[in-house]
């Protein structure tokens, strides 16, 4: 380590040994150490940038951002043409949630080495950061341009064409980014996702195993043989449930598959569902919890299944429905409502606020209001939990109806949404849980879908095959609901005259 101030022999190999220990440190991920070894050097009157950079780097990782931006910006005082220290003060402001004077801090060193590909990729993903996705993609291309090689150039490439709307230039980015690194699963799961939103199954369902070496998807793994499809007669298998309320509902049509291939199909499932699949009879068995199995002989994740379907998955998701509401509910819900004349239109507006895409994909309820254009429609709401702050603020409040707390309760999750949904006219809701349900049971339904929807969605057109009584509308741009609730409204004409 170099410093710029006069030090004998010995003072520079203790300074540089406590440095590099402090480099051990935050390669171990011990911050704490790291800032305590580098404050200790800075202590004792030395500094530089190289220093300076570095003990901003370990503040980074204690989340101790303000003062990780100060060490960075004094490490560029120091040395306001070192590459490396104006690389790590973007960083920090980036990790400060401060995109603006990242972008800054990029745009400037690009004065200084404009042909450095890594500038043009931090530049780009300080844009991205920014929601700026047109400038974000011409950043990140001249990174590709200016060096083939960049794995995370790629990465970020594709993710901004995909939030752009360019599909096939999203798949080219992430195929890239899996040519340079095969074995990093997140670059093999985006590029799954891509091949499925294409309509790719045979490659798409094949790569999406990779899922299960992505950190922050969880898949449950059992101490029991992995089922590979084959024939097993005389052999309990249990199938495990993955990801959201909504894959599950979306996939158990696949236990059938199963079913015919072994003795007993063994569901292990989110403890909401248990009552609707049951009382559905997706399975021999279904539980929340292993200890109400029967003991299983092999296992496989619920999203693996499609996959071992091979050709045959269109074919092995086109039985609908699937999910049945309770009949004494139903006869319930159908005396409740005898002698209401109105067009009844079962709403859902928000999704789980916990999902990283919520945002995109939850719907304002003030856009329904447009349906009460239509003195006939009244609308009833099959929302739960979330969203139901919303409610205060619809402005026609004697159109809507609201359950109670009682709604979903005694009966179980689900439960008398099937049965209220079934008297419905029509449901009209945004990419939930309940777009699921009542797609599974065959009931006329309308998804409201963001500019870039999911990948079980596709990419184009308003027909599904994981549906068939679902229709889709999709936002012409980011955020355009109202031109979505256009088009609703003016279908919905169309199908009450045809009703």
């Amino acid at each position: 380590m170099s410093v710029d101030t006069e030090l004998t022999p010995e003072q520079m190999a203790s300074l540089d040994s406590i440095f590099q220990a402090g480099l051990r440190a935050m390669a171990q991920g011990d911050y704490k150490d790291a800032v305590e070894r580098f404050s200790q050097i800075i202590d004792d009157g030395f500094s530089n940038a190289v220093l300076l950079t570095t003990y901003g780097n370990a503040l980074k990782g204690l989340k101790l951002f303000d003062k990780a931006v100060a060490a960075c910006k004094s490490a560029v005082e120091l040395d306001s043409g070192n590459m490396q220290a104006l690389m790590n003060l973007g960083s920090a402001h980036l990790a400060a949630g401060d995109w603006q004077n990242a972008k800054a801090v990029y745009q400037g060193a690009l004065g200084l080495f404009p042909g450095e590909s890594e500038i043009h990729f931090n530049l780009g993903t300080a844009w991205l950061e920014g929601n700026e996705l047109d400038e974000a993609r011409s950043a990140l291309q001249r990174a590709v341009a200016l060096d083939r090689e960049s794995f995370q150039a790629w990465v970020n490439l594709g993710a901004v064409r995909k939030r752009l709307g360019d599909f096939e230039g999203s798949r080219e980015a992430y195929a890239k980014a899996v040519g340079l690194d095969p074995d990093e699963p997140r670059a093999q799961w985006n590029l799954s996702l891509a091949e499925l939103s294409d309509g790719d199954y045979a490659r798409g369902w094949d790569r999406y195993e990779w899922r299960q070496q992505v950190e922050d998807i969880p898949v449950r793994d059992f101490p029991m043989t992995r089922w590979d499809g084959r024939m097993e007669p005389a052999s309990n298998l249990l199938i495990h449930s993955e990801q959201g309320l909504g894959d599950t509902l979306q996939f158990v049509r696949l236990l059938k598959f199963a079913k015919e291939r072994v003795r007993n199909v063994c569901l292990l499932a989110p403890r909401p569902l248990c009552p609707i699949l049951k009382h559905s009879g997706i399975a021999d068995y279904v539980a929340g919890d292993t200890s109400e199995l029967p003991p299983c002989h092999m296992h496989l994740p619920l999203l693996s299944l499609p996959r071992l379907t091979g050709n045959g998955f269109l074919g092995a998701i086109d039985q609908v429905p699937y999910l049945q509401a309770r009949r004494d509910l139903v006869e319930s819900w159908s005396k409740a409502l005898d002698g209401d004349s109105h067009f009844k239109i079962g709403i859902c507006w928000q999704g789980n606020p916990g999902y990283k895409e919520d945002r995109s994909r939850s719907v304002p309820l003030l856009s329904f209001e447009s349906l009460c254009d239509d003195s006939d429609v009244e609308l009833w709401a099959l929302q739960k939990g979330s969203g139901l702050e919303q409610v205060q603020s619809f402005g026609p409040s004697e159109r809507l109806r609201v359950q109670n707390a009682e709604f979903d309760v005694q009966h179980g999750a689900f439960m008398d949404t099937a049965a209220l949904a079934s008297q419905m006219n029509l449901i009209v809701t945004s990419d939930t849980s309940v777009a699921h349900l009542v797609g599974g049971m065959g009931l006329p339904v309308w998804l409201a879908l963001p500019f870039v929807s999911d990948w079980r969605w596709g990419q184009y057109g308003d027909l599904t095959p994981w549906y068939p009584s679902m229709r889709l509308f999709r936002q012409d741009s980011y955020g355009d609901w109202s031109g979505v609730f256009r088009r609703i409204s003016d279908a919905l004409v169309k199908f009450k005259a045809s009703a």
